[in-house]
């Protein structure tokens, strides 16, 4: 007798079916149950609790595959090892690569080349192998099939053949013929006789398990199957169409063995504790709706993002567990795309202190092991290491390299812009390095990549068998066994066996890999890159599971694989459009045609469209039905990247079903719904710091409470709003930065210019890292050293007048090579391109040094000290300032150049300073600090005690020395002298008296220099100067401006020792963002700028209050 249990979800046919098995264990006939292979252990556990050990060693609780081993261990099976999925794809690699080669293929034959199609290959054989076809049968079916797909269908027979013929030679067989093997065996030896069957909790069955049931049909006594349907009239693409076909095919095996069947229908429903819940089961996907209420038991929830989702999600489970009563193990979450939400609800897991266990399988590529043999097998293929791969390599901790070296190695190879064939140079780069420091470098280098170099040469053109053996062996001798052997150690002691014996595993796993390999080819010679694609493919085939950790926890699952053991309460997160049910679209290397040509011609391979479509609203009734007292379904209305989702239109047909509102928004909830633990109330109080609403502060006193937390949150008030960084104990200032302030005018500009940011760089010594390139900044520095010692080298000005364009290139190229060897590492990765680019940025130096002829030619001001150090050496001591409180500011630098010009027994001093930029003298930036550092040179140089402390200051000079382009529009009849006079022209403030300009510049026309004479006072030779194109100040304003500099010195140590560290910017200039590419913008929390300081608006009454007028 052939009983089918048909009944809905809840209608208890589980039920049934236990109370019969245990009503005929005590019969003499053997007792098989046959559930699907992952819903094992819970039917075995329940079945072990329900009727005892005694009843329970009676029956046979079997999945297919396990009953297929039971005969086989009876009856014998034939001969060979099971070849497992790794050495399945290493025997389709070879299939695919005779293929290739004999060129049997026509429809697939640029996909063959692809070392992806072997996975896709695979799949088709499998479900080959489970619709009970074998080569032969499918061989023997293409003449059947549809002339529109039989070049395709002729092309995967060879395939199979081919494959099915050396894993035959091989001495393998494939576990996926087992059952219909097995169903021959047991056909032959009668092995059902006097057995009853059960077969509980199936949807539909493969080709092959339906053979091995028609076995069972026609020898057992008894068979009781279960089905979940609640119409067999249903038509084909109904809710249940799925489980219908599944009953028209079991019956038709037994009307074919004539054999009485039955159906018993289940129509009372057990399982929902309520109304809405039964009605939700019953009526979704249905025509026949009924209403009632069901706001308490059915809920469906809008989020604004993922993030709200999973908080809201989160947050209910916690009040269900403290206020209604609920163990975490009666609640599940379900999800058809749960790779969306795997981390974002793993974070909100741990913040609302909820257990729980994620029933998804990881990949093993992001594992430090796999990711270092990975890399190791991208760098002994390539040609040239790349940077990127070997720090994957090293950093994952399991080389004999520590991370510290590694972090050296990798900021040196930053620094000079290591890449390719210079990781096979020695490091020599000096560029400012310790001696010392580079051979430790070096040191690093070569433990970690001579022995991969020899690994590269071991392994070309060897064996398969070979390559495996020295990578192997390599992975000993650079201890990465040792490092793992350590690791998996650390884990058993830290209590993290799970992971101890997870990483363990994985480790075996990966020598299987090699085993396999190794085995199966052999002596087979591949490319390295073949080989490295091949090991790569096997190893994505590779996952793991993490078990549960506890027994109550929340199990979140994917909607689709799910086999809940009747919660009590079901979330269902992302119930969107297109998701729930899934938008199932047509993929892999077989379209819905192909597969409906196959299925005319008697080939059951994968479903098209059409079926999985009706299996996957089939899905959505069975998570709905899942849970027996509530559900809360919920949507985002954006995904993880902003883009749009839109709600499921299952929720308006769930809404319809029930007449009150059991619809509700996240947001509509308040701040202590979502702060039930102390880590999501600190979290959301964070989120909402600025709020002084009743409940956030209702919310803070309650985190206070936690002395963790406490701390946390003073913490965060001491960062004020306004982001006026403060350190309030001026002790800690003195510890860190000494009685002693060392500066530069670039450090003081710093500070001028954003406390914060000096407080990083100078006081923390915080710095980013650089990197070696022919930038402007190396350009100025080439030009500083190429002015400097062709002028220096000079005897006279006359010398130097006198020198002919070959000389200056001559001298330009020595000096420029000197100053690549020094500060660019010499041609250390360097190639002929970047040496030609330095050559050419040198020689545009020319036109620089030309126009300085020029203008020293003209000039009474010579040159008397080139790259001057301020520093106590040479006779010229720094600034120093004391304040108040006797901290002693040092002022520290070093001037380009220094000119000196002497009449009637007076002397007078100007500071020319090489810009590579476009450097326009300001004077209201000078009056706020900025832009001073050639004023406080030029202050410190005419100071007391200063060698030329009896000069007077002349000015500051601020000479372009950046790259010129020669060339010009067409049209432009501008003379190459007047071009060049106008690019050179130097920016800057001199002193106004008329003996001091004529002595710069000969008849002061504003060629050479900030100043011009009025033209009428060219014509009657008076001294008017132009003030549009005049930049100077009396010698009472120059020391006034010297005052100013002291008291901006002495203001800027003040506010430092008294803790001022804000970071409030001043925005000098509205051309400019002051904050661009600040390396601590991250970290000084006025992202976007916020706060800023500005220019007040009375600028001029500012300046004549410091400055004075011109006639004092």
């Amino acid at each position: 007798m052939i009983s089918f249990i048909l009944g809905e979800a809840g209608s208890g046919k589980s039920s049934f079916i236990i109370d019969k098995i245990k009503s005929q264990a005590d019969s003499n006939k053997d007792i098989y149950v046959i559930i699907p292979e992952q819903f094992s252990f819970e039917y075995e556990r329940k079945l072990y609790i329900d009727f005892g050990s005694k009843i329970f060693n009676r029956i046979n609780v079997l999945s297919f595959t396990t009953l297929a081993k039971m005969i086989f261990d009876k009856f014998g099976n034939r001969t060979g090892e099971y070849a497992d999925d790794n050495t399945k794809t290493v025997l389709m690699y070879l299939a695919m690569q005779q293929i290739n080669k004999n060129k049997s293929l026509t429809y697939f034959v640029k996909q063959a080349d692809n070392r992806s199609f072997i996975t896709e290959a695979l799949g088709i054989v499998a479900d080959l192998r489970r619709a009970s076809v074998t080569p032969d049968v499918f061989s023997a079916k293409l003449l059947s099939v549809d002339d529109k797909v039989r070049e395709k269908a002729y092309d995967l027979s060879v395939i199979y053949s081919t494959y099915d013929k050396i894993m035959s030679e091989k001495g393998y067989k494939d576990s996926l013929s087992d059952i219909t093997e097995a169903a021959a065996s047991a056909n032959m030896n009668d092995f059902f006789n006097n057995s009853i069957f059960f077969v509980d909790s199936f949807e539909s069955f493969s080709p092959d398990q339906m053979e091995m049931l028609d076995i069972v049909i026609s020898e057992a006594d008894d068979l009781y199957i279960s089905l979940n349907t609640a119409d067999l009239n249903a038509d084909e693409f109904s809710l249940f169409a799925t489980i219908n076909n599944t009953y028209k095919q079991v019956k038709g095996i037994a009307v074919k063995y004539n054999k009485n069947y039955q159906n018993i229908f289940m129509d009372k429903i057990y399982r929902f504790k309520n109304k809405a819940l039964e009605q939700l089961s019953r009526s979704i996907f249905r025509k026949n709706v009924y209403v009632t209420d069901g706001s308490r038991y059915v809920k469906i929830t809008e989020a604004k993002d993922l993030y709200q989702e999973s908080d809201f999600v989160c947050s209910y489970i916690k009040h269900l567990v403290q206020n209604d009563g609920y163990k975490y193990s009666d609640i599940s979450i379900a999800s058809r795309q749960l790779s969306d939400y795997e981390l974002i609800l793993k974070a909100a897991m741990e913040r609302y202190e909820i257990p729980y266990f994620i029933d998804t399988e990881k990949s093993v590529m992001h594992t430090s092991i796999v990711l270092l043999i990975i890399a190791l097998l991208e760098m002994i293929d390539s040609k040239k290491i790349s940077s990127e791969v070997l720090f994957r390599y090293a950093k994952t901790q399991l080389t004999e390299v520590s991370i510290t070296d590694i972090a050296l190695l990798e900021n040196y190879a930053y620094k000079w812009n290591i890449d390719g064939d210079m990781w096979n140079q020695e490091f020599t780069a000096k560029g400012g390095e310790d001696p010392e420091n580079i051979e430790y470098i070096e040191n690093i280098r070569k433990t970690l990549l001579e022995p991969i170099f020899n690994l590269k040469e071991k392994c070309y053109d060897k064996s398969c068998a070979d390559i495996c053996r020295y990578i192997y062996e390599f992975l000993e001798s650079a201890k990465v066994t040792d490092s793992l052997t350590e690791l998996i150690k650390l884990y058993s002691q830290s209590d993290m066996t799970d992971m101890s014996s997870e990483l363990n595993r994985l480790w075996n796993s990966i020598m299987d890999i090699f085993d396999v390999i190794s085995s199966v080819l052999g002596d087979q010679k591949l490319s390295l890159t073949v080989f490295r694609e091949l090991f790569g493919l096997i190893l994505k085939q590779n996952s793991f599971l993490e078990p549960p950790q506890k027994i109550d926890i929340v199990s979140v699952v994917s909607a689709e694989k799910a086999r809940l053991n009747n919660p009590k309460v079901t979330f269902i997160m992302g119930a969107n459009e297109g998701i729930l049910p899934y938008a199932v679209k047509p993929s892999g290397i077989l379209s819905d045609v192909d597969k409906d040509a196959f299925m005319e011609a008697g080939i059951d391979l994968s479903k098209n469209t059409k079926r999985l479509l009706t299996d996957e609203r089939f899905t959505v009734y069975k998570i709905l039905s899942f849970a027996s007292e509530r559900v809360f379904l919920t949507y985002s209305l954006s995904d993880s990247m902003g883009g749009a989702r839109y709600p499921s239109y299952i929720l308006s047909q769930i809404q319809h079903m029930f007449t009150d509102n059991i619809r509700n928004v996240a947001s509509g909830y308040d701040i202590l719904f979502y702060s039930p633990t102390v880590k999501s109330a600190y979290y959301n109080y964070v989120q909402s710091y600025f709020d002084n609403s009743e409940k956030s502060v209702s919310l803070r006193q309650a985190i206070m409470k936690n002395p963790e937390y406490a701390a946390k949150i003073n913490f965060l008030d001491s960062l004020t709003p306004d982001m006026d960084h403060k350190i309030t104990d001026k002790s800690l200032m003195k510890k860190l930065m000494s009685d002693r302030l060392n500066i530069s005018a670039t450090s003081f500009q710093e500070y001028n210019l954003c406390h914060f940011k000096y407080y990083c760089h100078y006081a923390l010594n915080i710095k980013a890292r650089t990197q070696k390139q022919i930038n402007m900044l190396e350009l100025g520095n080439l030009v500083h050293m190429c002015l400097e010692n062709i002028l220096s080298q000079c005897r006279s000005r006359e010398e130097f007048i006198s020198l002919s364009d070959e000389e200056i290139l001559k001298k330009i190229d020595r000096f420029s090579n000197e100053y690549k060897e020094n500060n660019l590492g010499g041609d250390f990765g360097k190639n002929a391109r970047i040496n030609a680019q330095f050559k050419k940025l040198a020689e545009d130096t020319l036109p620089l040094i030309n126009h300085l002829k020029d203008e020293l030619a003209q000039s009474k001001f010579m040159p008397i000290k080139y790259e001057l150090e301020i520093s106590g050496k040479n006779g010229v001591k720094p600034l120093t300032i004391r304040t108040d409180d006797g901290i002693e500011i040092i002022l520290n630098g070093k001037i380009d150049r220094v000119d000196m010009y002497e009449e009637n027994g007076e002397k007078f001093i100007r500071i020319v300073d090489y810009k590579t930029g476009n450097q326009v003298f300001n004077l209201t930036n000078i009056l706020f600090g900025i832009d001073m550092q050639l004023l406080l040179y030029l202050f410190t140089v005419t100071g007391k005690g200063s060698p030329f402390g009896d000069t007077v200051p002349a000015g500051i000079l601020y000479m372009p020395s950046g790259k010129i382009s020669l060339e010009r529009a067409r049209g432009d009849k501008q003379d190459k002298s007047e071009y060049l006079n106008k690019y050179y022209h130097m920016s800057g403030v001199l002193l106004k008296e008329s003996d001091v300009l004529y002595a710069m510049e000969e008849n002061i026309e504003g060629i050479f220099i900030p100043a011009k004479l009025t033209a009428e006072a060219r014509k009657k030779g008076t001294f008017i100067l132009d003030k549009t194109k005049t930049s100077c100040l009396t010698r009472v304003q120059f020391e006034r401006l010297r005052d100013h500099a002291n008291r901006l010195i002495k203001s800027m140590a003040d506010d430092l020792y008294n803790g001022d560290i804000s970071a409030v910017p001043l925005n000098y200039d509205k051309n400019k963002d002051v904050c661009s590419y600040c390396d601590y913008w991250d970290i000084c929390g006025n992202v976007p700028r916020s706060r800023e300081r500005i220019l007040p608006d009375n600028i001029d009454e500012i300046k004549a209050e410091i400055l004075g007028t011109d006639e004092e």
